[in-house]
């Protein structure tokens, strides 16, 4: 049977959209070029019914290493990393 993937943002990558002999479609998501936290909902439909989850993106962050302290008009290097 044919199944439809959806997702409303990311990257949805639908590897076998039609079940196999143990009713499996398969779909793989990332995040495409947005890594920002945020939930992305998928859905799968098959004929008349379908179905919905959400996937988490986390994990997002800078961090910032170097001195923790400096003098007055001098100047410290801090490496910022994503």
């Amino acid at each position: 049977m044919p199944v439809v993937f959806t997702a409303d943002s990311g990257a949805l990558t639908v590897t076998q959209a039609t079940t196999d002999s143990a009713g499996q479609a398969i779909a793989t998501l990332s995040p495409g070029g947005d890594f920002t936290n945020r939930t992305i909902t998928v859905t799968a439909a098959a004929g008349s019914v379908s179905q919905s989850t959400t996937v988490d993106v986390t994990g997002t962050s800078l961090s910032i290493s170097g001195e923790n302290s400096v003098t007055i008009n001098d100047s410290v290097i801090l490496t910022v990393t994503l």
